[in-house]
């Protein structure tokens, strides 16, 4: 390595003599001073030579100092070792103060002013007040359509079990007033049985019937009309998950299955909504309602933003289970 210093070059391990710009009394010089002073000569040579700043070599523990004076005692130059100043550590040192002029310029240049962060920062609230709305109700229609995917399963499942533990299937022309809530309900995972619902104060859901086509419940149709209760008051009990079952087992008319997805204490709590029906029918199918087939397979009366019939919303099962759209364009 070559190091320069005083105007004059050096080879690794020599001594370079640095002219002080003043003279010093030599009998008042402690070695201390000495060093000092010949180190700010120093450091003055490598910002000058070299392109460092000295500060940043830890000098005063890898040089060792001497000194000349003239005829009269003044000391006019001094000289220090270099032997342990390689040039590894002044090569990194240098790259390193490069590196690091580098970064605080790039800094600046990146730097936002407070203007720009609050413009940005209302820019995105804006967006996310356009999008949230959106993306919340996407998902709740997704829960939506989950639950009612699993609970046909569940309920067909239970079905399915009663046949095989006894041999034959349970019909709905086979089936006495009432009756079913009593078979099947064992073959559920029940948390709550809430007795059957019609007129009883302590069911989970009661349906008192106030007037033919008026109702007194938590319920409400496909577009948020008045809903009755007739088609769901033979007998309800809550799932483990939540849900609550819901059934129609009357002496004069076809036998229901209805279930509330997502549970009575959650909204929407509209038919087609949250709350959909099933038809147990004569040869033992359970079948969606609005299926070719079933009682309420009428859609411009029983599934529609625009009828104002008492059982809007009984028919929208079937659809709810065959077009992907379906809980997109739910009414509010």
């Amino acid at each position: 390595m070559k190091f320069r210093g005083g105007g004059a070059t050096r080879k690794r391990g020599s001594c370079c003599d640095l002219t002080l710009c003043h003279s010093v009394d030599k009998d008042n010089l402690s070695l201390k001073t000495l060093k000092n002073t010949c180190l700010e000569s120093l450091y003055e040579k490598l910002k000058r030579h070299s392109g460092l700043d000295p500060e940043s070599i830890n000098v005063d523990n890898r040089l060792r100092l001497g000194g000349r004076s003239d005829e009269g005692g003044k000391i006019t130059q001094c000289s220090f070792r270099h032997s342990e100043l390689d040039s590894e550590s002044i090569n990194a040192d240098r790259n390193r103060l490069h590196f690091d002029s580098k970064s605080d310029e790039k800094s600046r240049k990146v730097a936002f002013t407070m203007a720009e962060v609050l413009i940005t920062l209302g820019i995105i609230g804006i967006v996310a007040a356009m999008t949230l709305p959106s993306l919340i109700n996407n998902s709740k229609h997704k829960e939506l359509e989950a639950g009612l995917k699993k609970n046909y399963s569940v309920i067909q499942q239970a079905f399915d079990m009663y046949f095989a533990e006894n041999g034959y299937r349970l019909k709905a022309n086979s089936l006495s007033p009432q009756e079913l809530k009593s078979l099947i309900i064992k073959y559920f995972s029940v948390l709550r049985d809430c007795g059957f619902g019609s007129n009883q104060s302590d069911a989970c859901i009661p349906s008192y019937e106030i007037a033919e086509d008026k109702y007194k419940g938590v319920y409400k149709t496909y577009n948020g009309g008045t809903m009755r209760f007739a088609l769901i008051d033979d007998g309800q009990f809550v799932l483990t998950d939540g849900s609550l079952i819901l059934l129609e087992n009357s002496e004069t008319g076809p036998v229901y299955i209805s279930v509330d997805v997502n549970g009575y204490n959650k909204n929407p709590n509209k038919w087609g909504h949250d709350l959909f029906t099933f038809q147990l029918t004569d040869d033992g199918k359970i079948l969606p309602m609005g299926a070719p087939g079933t009682t309420y397979n009428n859609i411009d009366s029983y599934c529609s933003s625009t009828s104002s019939h008492i059982y809007n919303g009984a028919g929208c099962t079937y659809k709810a289970l065959t077009d992907k759209d379906y809980f997109k364009n739910l009414p509010k």
